[in-house]
């Protein structure tokens, strides 16, 4: 997985099965404490909110550990498409005015966006040349 520099990232865990929970407060601590931007937004997804009947992660008890680690806490469901728009809108929301920038950082940045405003034109060579 790659979150170098990354100015977000978005941990998922099955509230249906305690163990995923587990393993998304572990990589939230990775990401955490391996990610180049001290301001990364981590959102952390408690998918299938569609089988309320079988979860076994009390929302409670992932609320505090979102509180407790700054994350932004979302009920999904990947099935019903629930909150999934609103948790991309979220941390769109949260993101910096500014741009992370990983030079700042000592980082070497290996691709360019052309920022001209000039389009390259297309040719006629077909897709391979």
């Amino acid at each position: 997985m790659y979150y170098r520099g990354a100015s977000a990232a978005v941990v998922v865990f099955d509230q249906t099965n305690a163990v995923t929970f587990q393993r998304a407060q572990e990589w939230v601590r990775q990401v955490m404490s391996t990610s180049t931007n001290p301001n990364i937004v981590i959102a952390l997804a408690a998918n299938k909110a569609d089988l309320e009947e079988k979860r076994q992660v009390p929302w409670e008890k992932a609320e505090a550990f979102a509180r407790e680690e700054g994350l932004f806490l979302l009920d999904t469901s990947a099935m019903t498409g629930k909150n999934v728009l609103r948790l991309f809108e979220g941390i769109a929301e949260l993101l910096p005015d500014e741009p992370f920038v990983p030079q700042q950082r000592g980082l070497q940045v290996t691709a360019a966006v052309d920022t001209s405003g000039t389009e390259r034109k297309a040719t006629s060579r077909g897709c391979c040349g």
